[in-house]
């Protein structure tokens, strides 16, 4: 499993390479991508699929809560950190 710098690294450099905007500038990890339009609505299945192939983890349509895809941090926690036991 990637680590969460390596992890975040791989969803930046997919968010910078489909974004329409060159001056995109950094991407801290609480940025809100959904407010920002880092991520635009036609955008953000395609990226939920990186995600997917990227945590090697099924993600739910139908049950997609937005929030775990806001921040580059929840997207971390939602989808690649070991849960707490």
């Amino acid at each position: 499993m990637m680590n969460g710098s390596k992890v975040k690294g791989c969803l930046r450099e997919w968010l910078r390479t489909h974004n329409k905007f060159d001056d995109l500038g950094p991407i801290p990890d609480d940025q809100d991508l959904i407010l920002h339009r880092v991520v635009d609505s036609l955008q953000f299945v395609e990226f939920v699929l990186y995600i997917e192939e990227l945590s090697g983890r099924n993600i739910d349509g139908e049950t997609i809560d937005l929030e775990q895809f806001r921040t580059l941090a929840n997207i971390w926690q939602s989808w690649f950190a070991c849960p707490s036991s």
